[in-house]
């Protein structure tokens, strides 16, 4: 059960990084281990899109840990907004953006929780 951050097993932060600015995601993104899958989920805080995503966004870190790394960056700041969206050309949210060895190799947007299941073991390689 997800509740405002807070879950069964823990807070939503132990699983999925908070990242806050260009620099941060570049830093995380760069700093994931070798051979791990590293998802960056842009959100907005207000969108209800990306609400309504986000519990799977959670679930998916704490089960596939290791094999695919989670962070989000919320854009509901304009400066945070207009850094990422401008960098990494993000049209819409909830959006993902996955990275392999520090570069991009897989994104795309969605609100369904099916679609971002099948997306992830796509990118994972998965069946």
């Amino acid at each position: 059960m997800y509740y405002a951050g807070s879950m069964a097993e823990g807070r939503a932060e132990d699983f999925v990084t908070e990242l806050h600015s260009l620099g941060e995601m570049r830093e995380w993104v760069a700093a994931q281990p070798p051979g791990v899958l590293a998802c960056v989920n842009v959100s907005t805080r207000s969108d209800s899109c990306c609400i309504k995503v986000y519990p799977a966004v959670v679930a998916l870190a704490k089960n596939f840990r290791g094999v695919v790394n989670f962070a989000r960056i919320v854009a509901d700041e304009s400066e945070v907004a207009a850094e990422v969206f401008r960098e990494f050309q993000v049209r819409e949210v909830p959006s993902f953006l996955f990275f392999r060895g520090g570069k991009e190799v897989h994104r795309f947007a969605t609100s369904s929780r099916a679609d971002l299941l099948g997306q992830v073991l796509q990118a994972t390689g998965g069946p």
